[in-house]
């Protein structure tokens, strides 16, 4: 039986990644361990490669896959408000991993910081951000996001943020990486604009590289109080309206400007943003009586 069209660009793009990952164990994390922040800005030009000559092997149209506009400014600010929504959501997740694994993600904290600040910190946002932006949304948001053309927009959401959370081979990390490929997918649907993905896994991975550089100890704290869980969430809790107001700034034509947010939205979000609040300050009250 011959297989159609969509079915064939799918298994191609499930080709690419398994062949990305293989890279990944087999060139990259060697390159890595043996030559630091060189072997990581090889490993995404490796990426980049892989991306670049798929689409050449498969004769693909180089304007559908990697799509390129100039974005407007209201985009680029909703990009900014988009990226602080899902920077709050990982951080939450961030804080309950290392409330339940306290071991496991400090060594994960140790080792990230160590890496991104054995190098200049100019050096380090050209390898740790600039790189991965634009190679990883290439291949990401990009090629494979491509393949999935014509499938159900939150079904192919959740399997973009599957991807690009196994894609970084490390467990301690899937929940956020998977949460950030979501939220870059998202945009990445919304907009039909590669330039904007890419601005915010640079902006992702710039503020994360800043901060290691100003963190004063060797990485994560050993343990975290549960009211510092509870404090996350309570702070998480404004992150579905910002989710909300980011996706109404990156619409890109005047009637879409002027369509507002529907019912269900706003009820979806108040309920969301209710249940943070409330699992935070519950979660602070139960630390504050259980204290010594």
């Amino acid at each position: 039986m011959f297989r159609t069209g969509s079915e064939l660009r799918v298994l191609r793009g499930v080709l690419v990644f398994v062949l990305s990952v293989v890279a990944l164990m087999v060139l990259g994390a060697p390159m890595q361990d043996a030559w630091g922040m060189l072997g990581l800005a090889l490993t995404e030009l490796m990426l980049l490669a892989i991306a670049i000559f798929s689409v050449h092997r498969f004769r693909w149209d180089w304007k559908e896959v990697f799509p390129l506009d100039i974005p407007t400014f209201r985009q680029v600010w909703g990009v900014v408000v988009f990226w602080f929504a899902s920077y709050l959501a990982v951080y939450v997740t961030t804080m309950i991993l290392f409330y339940f694994f306290p071991g496991g993600m400090g060594e994960v904290s140790t080792a990230l910081t160590g890496f991104f600040t054995s190098v200049p910190r100019p050096l380090a946002l050209l390898v740790v951000a600039v790189l991965p932006g634009l190679c990883e949304e290439v291949l990401h948001r990009g090629l494979i996001l491509y393949t999935l053309q014509g499938k159900s927009k939150w079904l192919t959401i959740l399997v973009m943020a599957l991807i690009f959370g196994f894609f970084h081979l490390d467990l301690y990390r899937f929940v956020g990486t998977a949460l950030l490929g979501g939220s870059l997918t998202y945009v990445m649907l919304k907009t039909n604009n590669l330039v904007l993905p890419i601005l915010l896994h640079v902006l992702n991975n710039a503020v994360t590289a800043s901060l290691a550089f100003m963190d004063g100890t060797d990485g994560g704290p050993a343990y975290i109080p549960l009211s510092a869980v509870g404090s996350a969430l309570v702070l998480a809790s404004v992150a579905p309206f910002l989710f909300v107001q980011g996706s109404r700034l990156l619409r890109n034509t005047e009637g879409e400007h002027q369509r507002g947010v529907t019912k269900r939205t706003r009820v979806v979000t108040s309920l969301l943003a209710l249940l943070f609040l409330l699992v935070g300050t519950l979660l602070i009250a139960k630390s504050t009586a259980t204290a010594p």
